[in-house]
């Protein structure tokens, strides 16, 4: 294999090589995500651009690991649909691949007699 090396590479050589270049923005718990599963898909390089000292310093940080049942809107709305569907799915993906989860439950106490 012949090794060159160019002082001034040319503009399409650096033009394909900037277009190949996978970049995600975000490294907390979708930006990981993303980011590994492009790297998985691709068998190439990705990077990924932070502007935290650590991962997971935003949003993903204020995450309370609560898989909700979704008791505050009506019953049959779109948004409890949603969420029952994804904590179903959650579950699901958690026991096919051994992640641990525990099943807690939730007390509901009432204010007022209605």
């Amino acid at each position: 294999m012949q090794s060159v090396t160019l002082s001034h590479p040319p503009f399409h050589f650096l033009l394909h090589n900037w277009l190949s270049l996978v970049q995600v923005v975000g490294a907390g718990v979708i930006g990981l995500a993303v980011a590994h599963s492009l790297a998985l898909r691709s068998g190439g390089s990705v990077i990924i651009l932070e502007r935290n000292r650590a991962v997971g310093m935003e949003t993903s940080s204020r995450n309370s690991e609560v898989i909700h049942a979704e008791i505050y809107h009506g019953p049959g709305s779109l948004k409890t649909q949603l969420c029952i569907r994804g904590k179903n799915l959650l579950y699901d993906y958690c026991a096919q691949r051994h992640v641990p989860y525990k099943r807690i439950g939730k007390w509901i106490a009432a204010q007022n007699d209605a």
